[in-house]
């Protein structure tokens, strides 16, 4: 039987006795009631006496008995319910405030549980995660209900050396640390373990906690390194006496190493700039050569056998050029000129040109649909003729020399030094001597060459080059089974098929004036021009050239373009010629030739007033181009 509602608010204030009373009262109402209807009953229904005979005064002997036993059971079930309700409601708040106790003592353990730094877990037989603090919900997350090798290590079955299962095995106490790795870094843990057990000793359950010492292994660490320090330090003082004529050793043979780098690059520095003379006073002379030869082609049949000696000696002239091209490209640094080309024929000349003399075969397999690359031609040449001859003296006695060109779509990654695009791959292998694995790393350095007779130019020049065409060039080589290069150049978006091509002279009208240092050259170009339907005028340097532009503008008969040689020993250059040029005329229409093609101002003319390049030495339909496209008016 539920307390009334009345009880339950005030059973705290009032005493038992009161409420036992209260009920045998409300028991003996009850049975009074029952008495005083059952003699309205009577009265009416039965007996016909008046209610009050019926209710006291004429009462038989069996109502009377029956009365007696309705109030009597009434008054009876009364006292019995409200004992069995009071020992019902005393049991009821013992037990509310044993509840209240535990609860208040829990709210004290969790309190304390918390209070302490480590993540504190309980887990069953089963490994099942019982109970988390705070703290260990912080590092694991809520984890309640998963079994700790779930929870933790995403794995299927309980790990390897675990504490709480140790624990759980023979009830001792555990020790473990473990590692791990989050994106704030290593993160180290110190996990205990201890047996819970019932109140008959029997374990139960496993406690497990977790604590962060991340702090404290980094400060051994850091004790670890101070002390190591200091070890080395002590043993480093102790030992600097004894190494003290060592360093001194080495010192003097570094400053003497550093004497001869000095020396080379000083005799390196000289040797370049005699190669610059040299080439441009060459280039001067190779100039008038091939410009005749043009001259001379122009008056000869191509059918004629002359034609085609004079096609091998135009040739010929152009290989000489590049003797000096090498050493200028490495020692100036240069920047390539570039222009759309097609590698195929590139690479096929450079192989029969290498080879010739050779008893080294070749196998070369270019792929026909091999991508054009933005390059300077003079420069791409070097690097071919350097790769294989280098191959072929890898091999005295002998050999094959397997030159392939592809095309290779690279993917970021594929290879570090590159972005991902479309690339053109060069692969020149041999069957050489091949190169020790502790010299692959230096062979592109200056002046590293393991041949008696060698510059180590040639490696460094084709490195610098390459990279300058934004490409890549790496090698590999195992010794007795000879070398590989391959090379990796971007390749471009045009059209070689698509660039315009004249068989003829383009040819025009008007005159240009020739500003060059160099007689021959001068007469060589005037003549050229001439051909092409030109009026030629000369200056051998820029003063002559600015008082000739000026007076032909103020005669009326301006000159239609304007041919300026870059380098002019002992006077006014090409560089500052087209600045007073400039001023002069804005809308001058000037061509810078010169046979440095690597000089910034060949590189990016237009940057400097340009509208055209010419590099020496240059054939007459060349130069016939390049004038006709500034001049506008080719036919």
């Amino acid at each position: 039987m539920q307390a009334p509602a009345w009880y339950e608010g005030s059973m705290v204030r009032l005493p038992k006795l009161w409420y036992e009373n209260k009920v045998v009262i409300v028991a003996v109402i009850a049975g009074l009631g029952a008495w005083v209807l059952d003699a309205a009953l009577d009265s009416l229904l039965f007996s016909h006496d008046s209610f009050l005979d019926s209710l006291i005064l004429e009462i038989t002997p069996h109502e009377l008995y029956f009365r007696l036993y309705i109030v009597l059971t009434i008054l009876t079930f009364a006292v019995f319910s409200a004992r069995t309700l009071s020992h019902r409601m005393h049991a009821e708040e013992k037990l509310r405030s044993a509840l209240t106790a535990i609860e208040d003592e829990k709210a004290r353990s969790e309190a304390v549980i918390a209070a302490i730094p480590d993540g504190i877990s309980i887990q069953d037989r089963n490994y099942r995660i019982l109970y988390q603090n705070t703290v260990h919900r912080d590092l694991v997350g809520d984890q309640l209900g998963k079994t700790c090798y779930e929870a933790y290590a995403d794995c299927e079955t309980i790990c390897t050396g675990c504490p709480v299962a140790l624990s759980l095995v023979d009830g001792g106490n555990h020790v473990l640390e473990k590692r791990r790795e989050t994106d704030d870094g290593t993160l180290f843990f110190e996990i205990r373990s201890a047996p819970l057990r019932n109140a008959r000793g029997e374990v139960v359950a496993g406690i497990e906690a977790v604590r962060n010492i991340t702090a404290r292994r980094r400060v051994e660490e850091e004790l670890k390194k101070h002390q190591e320090q200091l070890a080395g330090l002590v043993e480093e003082r102790t030992a600097e006496l004894k190494s003290a004529n060592s360093r001194l050793q080495q010192e003097i043979h570094e400053r003497e190493r550093m004497e001869a780098e000095l020396s080379r690059v000083q005799r390196m520095e000289s040797l370049g700039l005699l190669a610059g003379g040299i080439a441009h006073d060459f280039n001067n002379l190779l100039g008038a050569i091939m410009g005749n030869i043009s001259l001379a082609m122009l008056d000869v049949d191509p059918e004629n056998a002359a034609y085609k000696q004079l096609t091998k000696a135009e040739r010929a002239s152009f290989r000489a050029q590049e003797l000096t091209r090498q050493l200028l490209t490495f020692s100036r640094g240069g920047t390539p000129v570039k222009k759309l080309i097609a590698l195929p024929g590139m690479l096929t000349e450079a192989a029969g040109f290498s080879m010739r003399g050779s008893r080294v075969l070749q196998e070369l397999s270019i792929a026909a649909d091999l991508w054009p690359v933005e390059a300077d031609e003079g420069q791409l040449m070097q690097v071919f003729n350097n790769l294989l001859i280098n191959a072929d003296q890898a091999m005295p006695a002998g050999g094959i020399i397997r030159l392939s060109a592809g095309n290779v779509s690279l993917g970021p990654g594929d290879v570090p030094a590159l972005a991902a695009g479309r690339y053109v791959r060069i692969t020149v292998s041999d069957q050489g001597i091949g190169i020790p694995r502790e010299h692959l790393g230096k062979i592109f350095d200056p002046y590293f060459t393991t041949k008696k007779k060698g510059s180590g130019l040639g490696l460094a020049a084709t490195y610098s080059i390459i990279r300058k065409h934004d490409g890549h060039i790496i090698v590999e080589s195992e010794l007795g089974k000879g070398t590989v290069f391959h090379l990796y150049l971007p390749a471009s978006e045009g059209d070689v098929a698509t660039l315009p091509r004249h068989e003829k002279l383009v040819r025009g009208s008007g005159t240009i004036l020739v500003m060059d240092d160099d007689e021959d050259m001068r007469k060589t170009t005037g003549d050229m021009l001439t051909r092409m339907g030109y009026t030629v005028d000369y200056a051998d340097e820029g003063n002559e050239a600015i008082a000739k532009y000026r007076q032909a503008r103020e005669n009326g008969r301006p000159f239609a373009a304007v041919i300026i040689d870059l380098t002019i020993p002992g006077g006014l250059g090409g560089k500052e010629t087209i600045g007073k040029l400039l001023a002069i005329d804005p809308a001058v229409r000037a061509i810078v030739s010169s046979g440095y093609s690597d000089d910034p101002v060949m590189a990016d003319h237009r940057a400097y007033g340009f509208r055209g390049v010419a590099i020496k030495p240059y054939r007459i339909r060349e130069l016939s181009e390049v004038v006709a496209a500034v001049i506008g008016n080719g036919r």
